[in-house]
């Protein structure tokens, strides 16, 4: 009997054990499910904007307009250091935009502008340009008027005393220096020889100073043995040479191998060039000759009428920008940038000083097509320079050196 009673005991017990994981089972998977079931969706939060009190004014176009139209710089949207050249980039689009946003002037403000005119500068002298190399020579007043067709050739150059300009020819079968009038008229071959570059005069105007092209290294080839053989083009030489206002007694100058863009200091017998490597200094009277700076690709150096101060245009990777040479000091400073908004790095060339010194003209791509621009001394100030007397003439520099543009006291 008492095995019987064990047995019912184990099956009963048995069966408890099943109910009990039964309803355990039951239990868990009730508890899933309620987990899974979606949530029930949020009430939407509505934004009402709070309206200022009535005796507050209403806020200005300034405040209102600008920072829907242009992103502000601020580090604290940013999660990842952000590069240099697009913080600045960011920077001038924000200024850029500011500064665009039209701001309410007040009727007394507007009265006052229109009885007192912005003043512009006074300039003198008369400017002296080319469309191109080898192409028409124009010369225009300072205040653009008077502009005037003279001939064909390049680098143009006033004399000293503005009744004389001179230039180079390359093309017809008389090649060399040549000498005209300011009106244009009474052109005179100086100098004859088959390519000569950027004449200069000396202060006193009794002699030119110019580049030509004299000698050279013909084309090579070089081969290593049990390598390869490599082939080295020709080079052709371009040496500094002097000649007097009549075309007589010429001689060559000490001078590296290429040599471009002759400037005669106005204060001593030294001539300033571009060099094979930097800037460099030769003496008229002793032939002394020594290097001025050391930079790679410098050219079309240009001395201030007071002769302490020398602009010139430096390589930087894939543009030309213009830089101010200190001669009493040393001190380089960089008169020109571009943009951080621009697609690429715009070229500016060909430094000319105005015949006070105050300002400097050049030529850039900045906007695309080749334009005249003006800029104080300093750099600051720039602007496209006699647009509207210009608009009609196309101009094409093609990175030779060549000088577009030479700023003269005019004809007396």
């Amino acid at each position: 009997m008492s095995n019987v009673r064990d047995i019912r005991m184990v099956r009963r017990t048995g069966i408890f054990r099943w109910r009990v994981i039964w309803l355990f089972t039951a239990l868990v998977l009730v508890l899933t499910l309620a987990g899974c079931a979606p949530a029930a969706a949020p009430a939407a939060v509505q934004l009402t904007p709070a309206r200022p009190p009535a005796n507050l004014p209403s806020p200005s176009p300034v405040l209102t307009q600008a920072p829907a139209r242009s992103p502000t710089p601020t580090m604290t949207r940013t999660p990842k250091p952000t590069p240099t050249r697009w913080i600045y980039a960011r920077m001038t689009a924000t200024a850029e935009a500011v500064q665009a946003v039209p701001t309410p002037t007040p009727p007394a403000a507007i009265s006052q502008a229109r009885a007192m005119p912005a003043e512009k500068p006074q300039l003198s002298g008369r400017l002296v340009f080319q469309l191109s190399a080898g192409g028409p020579i124009y010369s225009i007043n300072a205040d653009g008027s008077g502009l005037t067709l003279l001939t064909a050739g390049m680098d143009p150059v006033w004399s000293p005393d503005g009744q004389l300009f001179a230039f180079t020819r390359w093309d017809g079968e008389r090649p060399g220096v040549y000498v005209m009038r300011a009106d244009g008229t009474g052109e005179r071959l100086l100098f004859g020889t088959r390519q000569a570059r950027t004449p200069a005069w000396t202060p006193d105007g009794q002699r030119l100073i110019f580049s030509r092209q004299h000698g050279g290294r013909d084309a090579q080839r070089v081969c290593i043995p049990g390598y390869r053989c490599f082939d080295i083009p020709a080079d052709a030489y371009w040496r500094l040479a002097v000649v007097d206002a009549a075309g007589e007694n010429f001689r060559d100058l000490p001078s590296d191998f290429h040599s471009f863009s002759p400037a005669a200091v106005p204060n001593g017998a030294w001539v300033i060039y571009a060099g094979d490597r930097g800037l460099k200094r030769v003496n008229l009277e002793t032939g002394e000759h020594a290097g001025l700076t050391d930079e790679l690709y410098v050219a079309s150096p240009a001395i201030s009428p007071d002769g302490r101060r020398l602009v010139y245009m430096v390589r930087l990777h894939d543009h030309w920008d213009l830089f101010l040479l200190d001669l009493e000091t040393g001190q380089r400073t960089q008169l020109t940038r571009s943009s951080g908004l621009a697609p690429r790095a715009a070229d500016h060339v060909s430094p000319a000083w105005s015949p006070d010194g105050r300002f400097i003209v050049f030529f850039s791509n900045r906007d695309g097509a080749w334009k005249l621009y003006i800029m104080k001394a300093d750099g600051s100030g720039q602007r496209p320079f006699l647009e509207k007397e210009l608009a009609g003439l196309t101009f094409t520099y093609q990175n030779a050196r060549e000088r577009m543009v030479h700023w003269g006291p005019g004809a007396p």
